[in-house]
This record gives structure tokens, C-alpha cells and sequence, in this order.
């Protein structure tokens, strides 16, 4: 207890099984003059401990000056002994994964802080939460919405009074999911390529990045499976939640850090047989995300009547693994042999797909002609 401290406020620290709630001497006066308050502020924090958020947070945290003290400064450092070509091609990227981190570090804080109003809703505490964050202020300042630590109170009011935006499925999640996956492959195949050839590097990074993205995609599906059994109602974001991650796996090639030691692409003809191939994998990953999303919908329907469903989630998640792990490997396999050996191999065949069907359609007449002159 800070008892000098007169603001009202309670937070959650701790590590391990040993985590503890502090308090300011102001809170401690309002458990007199207004105990409701008092209550739903405690709840609050007692709903951190209990959905286990203060580690994520300490996590959160370290990861973010994590990539500022092993990523960041060191770029910053080679910028000033590279020359201007390189010092455009790595600065752009590192501002781009910058944000990244930033923006999913911040949107993890964020809901955590929903799910602990909905924890000290579910406790008793929801009126009491509504009246505290509706004399809440709206946040000031020039960070954006999407890089502060805490929901505004409108977006906490409304979740409070309807939880179901909880379990929404989010095509940007999808999408940073995406481009983080894309960039830790890159990452670890580059790592793996110096004791491994590349294909085997290829092979090896996908299965780790295949089930962290597999655990995210599958825990999304079923926590929408559940809201359709409950509501009723079916969600159709399967598709943009899949296009969501195609395009950030597309996309992530063109952000890792090692894209710029050498050109990406050479020249018109290599920028479009990358289209191509980005095109095909936001394809192939739609395809997978919505037999996920169908799958799910059946999980939900078998496990409504076990004692917990965590199992199946766990089956879900290796049988999902194992489908984007093989997406992983056709995906950056296909694009390694693109950046290998060139554009030409995939732009020659559709050339010669329209050239046999050409040749099929004139042999009937080469036939005929053939007979006529005989």
C-alpha cells in the first residue's frame, strides 16, 4: 500500500505463483466513502491475476526493449559507417518492424485490460465499472489509438454492456499474425542456412513458426465457434481472416532485414513473378483458414457436452500446424526457387499452358487438312 500516494488506483506485479496487488493511499480512503468502486477496482486487478496477465505484460514489455537494445541500436550504429543505399534499404524495414512490435505489444495490453472488465463484470462489479470509466476522461495526447496501452473507456463501456465484440474475428489480427510469422521465418531460416542447406532451412523454420501461427489461427476459430453456438449466428470473416494472414506472410518477405543485403526481385519480370507467388499464397492461406474456421464449428458442436473442450483445442492445433507448416514449406520453397533460378520458369508456364491449348485446338484442323490434301 502506497499510502502517500492520494490518486485512486490498484495494480497487479508479481512473478510466479507469488503475485500480489498494489493500492494508493486514495483507493484505500475510497473503500469508505464509495465501497462499490472500491470493489470493481480490485476485481479489475484480481481479473488480471486470474486470466494470468501480469506475466504477458512483463513479457510484452521485454520484448519491446528487447528489439530496441539487440535490433534497434545496433541498425541505428551501422547506419552511420554504411554507406546511403544500404542505410535507405535497412532504415525502412526497421521502422517497419519497429511498429510491428509496437502495435502488437500495445494491442495485447489492450485486451488484456478488456478481459479483466469482463472478469470483474462477471463478479458483480459491472455497474460500478460502467460509472468509474464513464467519469474516466478520454485519453489526450498525440500517441494513436492503436499504439496506447489502454482501451478508451467508451470501447471498455461497450464491451462491459455487450461482451460479444470479445469474440469478433479480426482481419488485422490476422494480418500482423501474418507478418510477424513472416519475418520470424525469415529470421530463423537465415540463422538455420548457415549449418543447414537452404532447402533443409526452409523445412526446419517452418515447423516452429507453423504452430505458433496454427495456435493463434485455431484459439481464434473456436472462440468464434463458440459466440456462433451461443448467438446462433454465423461469422463471415473466415475469408478476410485468411486473406488477412496471406497477406502478411506475402508481405513479411519484403520487410525481414535480410531483404536488404540484396535485391528482393530483378528487374519488371521478377516484381511480377512475386505477385504471382503472393497471390498464390493468400489463396492457399484463405483456403486453410477456412477449413480451420469450418472444422471449428464441429469441434465446438462435439465438445459442448465434455467437461472442457481443451483437448480438442490441442488436437485442433496439431492437425492445423501440420497443414500451415505445409503451407510454410510450398510457400517460401516455391519462393526460394523463384529467387534461385528467376521469374522465367513461372512466367514460361502459363506461356506454354496457352501455347499447348492453342496447338490442341488447331490439331483437329491440321488433321483435317491433312485428309483434304490426300
Amino acid at each position: 500500500v502506497d499510502a502517500a500516494h492520494p490518486g485512486v488506483q490498484a495494480f497487479a506485479y508479481g512473478a510466479g505463483h507469488d503475485l500480489r496487488i498494489g493500492v494508493t493511499g486514495g483507493l484505500v480512503v475510497q473503500q469508505v466513502t464509495d465501497p462499490a468502486a472500491f470493489r470493481a477496482i480490485i476485481r479489475h486487478e484480481l481479473g488480471h491475476v486470474s486470466n494470468r496477465d501480469v506475466p504477458w505484460t512483463y513479457y510484452s514489455v521485454s520484448v519491446w526493449w528487447t528489439f530496441v537494445f539487440v535490433a534497434l541500436a545496433p541498425v541505428v550504429v551501422t547506419f552511420a559507417v554504411s554507406d546511403p543505399n544500404y542505410v535507405l534499404l535497412l532504415g525502412w524495414r526497421v521502422v517497419a518492424l519497429a511498429a510491428l512490435v509496437a502495435v502488437v505489444g500495445a494491442s495485447l495490453l489492450r485486451v488484456r485490460e478488456s478481459y479483466a472488465d469482463a472478469r470483474a463484470a462477471a463478479w458483480g462489479s459491472a455497474a460500478a465499472l460502467d460509472r468509474i470509466l464513464g467519469d474516466h476522461p478520454s485519453p489526450r495526447g498525440r500517441r494513436p489509438s492503436w499504439l496506447r496501452e489502454h482501451p478508451s473507456p467508451a470501447t471498455r463501456r461497450s464491451l462491459i454492456e455487450d461482451p460479444d465484440g470479445l469474440f469478433h474475428a479480426d482481419w488485422l489480427t490476422a494480418l500482423t499474425t501474418g507478418l510477424a510469422a513472416g519475418t520470424a521465418f525469415a529470421a530463423v531460416e537465415s540463422v538455420l542456412g548457415l549449418v543447414l542447406n537452404a532447402q533443409a532451412a526452409v523445412v526446419v523454420s517452418a515447423i516452429p513458426v507453423g504452430l505458433l501461427v496454427a495456435a493463434v489461427v485455431v484459439v481464434q476459430a473456436w472462440r468464434v465457434g463458440l459466440r456462433e453456438a451461443v448467438r446462433g449466428c454465423r461469422n463471415p470473416l473466415a475469408v478476410p481472416m485468411g486473406v488477412g494472414l496471406g497477406i502478411g506472410l506475402a508481405v513479411a518477405p519484403l520487410l525481414s532485414l535480410q531483404a536488404a543485403v540484396g535485391p528482393f526481385a530483378e528487374g519488371l519480370a521478377g516484381w511480377i513473378g512475386y505477385l504471382l507467388w503472393a497471390c498464390g499464397m493468400v489463396v492457399l492461406t484463405a483456403m486453410v483458414v477456412r477449413w480451420v474456421a469450418d472444422s471449428s464449428r464441429l469441434g465446438v458442436a462435439a465438445a459442448l457436452d465434455a467437461p472442457t473442450p481443451r483437448s480438442a483445442v490441442v488436437v485442433h492445433v496439431l492437425v492445423a500446424s501440420l497443414l500451415l507448416t505445409l503451407l510454410l514449406v510450398a510457400g517460401f520453397y516455391s519462393l526460394l526457387f523463384l529467387k534461385t533460378f528467376g521469374p522465367s520458369p513461372l512466367l514460361d508456364l502459363p506461356l506454354s499452358a496457352v501455347t499447348g491449348a492453342a496447338w490442341l485446338g488447331r490439331a483437329p484442323m491440321v488433321g483435317a487438312a491433312a485428309g483434304v490434301g490426300a
